[in-house]
């Protein structure tokens, strides 16, 4: 829901609903509208501290840029997935595609230690 303006966001306790005034074809106005969001802060804080654990370690990894996308699985809320893209010359640059469980434990090691690779090209990636 990044990016939706507030104005086209309704909240109804524990849920969200993206609405929005017209029809375009690009950019955030590409967003589902209509479809429900099961809100649970305990997750979404669990999720925003996977990101900064990620962040920080690509940071302490030298990285002036970090470069990494973090998602929700679409049919499991308590997977997340991580792929990290590794620079470097044509034949050593590379991604490596994560998942990681949210779902278990109550602390970010708990979670990250979770972190299993997963072939790229599974679950929608």
């Amino acid at each position: 829901m990044t990016g939706a303006p507030e104005n086209r966001i309704k909240k109804i306790p524990e849920h969200i609903y993206v609405f929005r005034d017209g029809y375009s074809p690009k950019g955030t106005e590409r967003l589902n509208y209509g479809d429900e969001f099961q809100y649970d802060p305990d997750m979404t804080a669990r999720r925003e501290a996977v990101y900064r654990h990620v962040y920080e370690l690509e940071k302490a990894e030298g990285s002036r840029y970090p470069n990494f996308s973090l998602w929700v699985d679409q049919d499991d809320p308590g997977m997340l997935h991580l792929l990290r893209h590794f620079s470097g010359t044509f034949k050593t640059a590379h991604n490596t595609h994560w998942t990681i469980r949210t779902d278990t434990g109550s602390t970010v090691e708990d979670w990250m230690a979770t972190a299993t690779v997963t072939p790229l090209g599974r679950y929608g990636c």
